[in-house]
C-alpha cells in the first residue's frame, strides 16, 4: 500500500505557531520480526527514507509503501531549534505503526492513515 507523508511540526512554545520549512527525516522500518523477514532487512533496519518539509503539504517527493504485510514503524525526524535565539538544535522524533499481519489484516482493513506527531522542546540552553 503507497503512501505519501505530510509533516507538521509544532513547538511547546506557548502561542503554538508552528514550524515551517524544516526538513523531516521519514523512515520506514520493520519493526517485528516477521516484517523484517518479508522486507529482507533486520527489524529496526530502514527499508525507505524521503524527506518532507514541514507546513509544505503531502510531498510528492516524499512517498512511501509497506513492502509487505506486517507490523512497520513510521518514524519522522527534525532538527529543531531550542528557541534560546542561538543556532543550538535538538533532534524531535515521533513514530507510528503502520500495517498488520495477515489476520489483522482480513479482520480490520486499513481505512486511513497514521498521522505521527513531532514537538519542538522549547528549552533553553544553560538552564
Amino acid at each position: 500500500m503507497a503512501f505519501t507523508v505530510d509533516a507538521d511540526l509544532t513547538p511547546n512554545a506557548a502561542d503554538g505557531s508552528p514550524l515551517e520549512g524544516t526538513d523531516v527525516t521519514v523512515t520506514l522500518s520493520p519493526s517485528t520480526s516477521e516484517a523484517a523477514t518479508c522486507a529482507g532487512v533486520a527489524v529496526g533496519a530502514a527499508v525507505a527514507t524521503c524527506t518532507a518539509v514541514s507546513g509544505a503539504g503531502y510531498s510528492d517527493t516524499c512517498q512511501l509503501a509497506l513492502p509487505c504485510v506486517g507490523e512497520f514503524e513510521l518514524r519522522g525526524c527534525a532538527d529543531v531549534p531550542l528557541g534560546d535565539g542561538g543556532s543550538a538544535t535538538k533532534q524531535a522524533c515521533s513514530s507510528a505503526t503502520v500495517g498488520r499481519n495477515a489476520t489483522e489484516w482480513a479482520l480490520a482493513p486499513w481505512n486511513g492513515h497514521p498521522e505521527p506527531t513531532i514537538k519542538a522542546d522549547r528549552c533553553v540552553v544553560g538552564s
